[in-house]
């Protein structure tokens, strides 16, 4: 209880703790434990190449991503549903700086983090593996920043 108590106001009230045993390849086919991120604050955010308002977002997650990686903050993609034959050269033509997984056919990463109403999906998940926000659609850059300064 006294965790509950300590997290942000911005946070959702009902706390839960992130799925990070869950293992997505990466464009080059490598297997990435979500786990790896453990101790960070966490912008997962699942996209695809078709999603417009994901390709919207991509600056703005590449800049919070070089502000604040040296504090402990990483924003990593998770495409829904596409090769890496598609999404390599998109990532390459929209110049990522991010990881990107890949969440290939795995539907339990889908359900674990509830993503079924639409792209992108955004979950802010703090230091203490327990996820603080979901957003769903378009989000602003200062929101997202604001999330992220309060799990500082």
């Amino acid at each position: 209880m006294l965790a509950q108590q300590s997290r942000p106001s911005i946070c959702n009230a009902d706390p839960r703790p992130a799925a990070l045993d869950i293992v997505l390849r990466n464009l080059a086919g490598a297997d990435v434990p979500l786990s790896t991120f453990r101790g960070k604050i966490l912008l997962l955010n699942f996209w695809a190449t078709w999603c417009v308002p994901c390709k919207i977002e991509i600056p703005a997650l590449n800049e919070l991503q070089e502000k604040y990686r040296r504090r402990g903050v990483a924003i990593v993609g998770v495409n829904v549903g596409e090769s890496a034959d598609l999404v390599g050269p998109y990532s390459q033509s929209m110049k990522i700086g991010y990881t990107n997984l890949l969440s290939g056919d795995r539907s339990e990463v889908l359900k674990a983090f509830n993503v079924d109403v639409g792209l992108p999906t955004t979950i802010i998940i703090g230091r203490d593996g327990i996820t603080c926000r979901r957003r769903v659609g378009l989000t602003r850059k200062d929101t997202f920043e604001q999330l992220i300064r309060a799990l500082l």
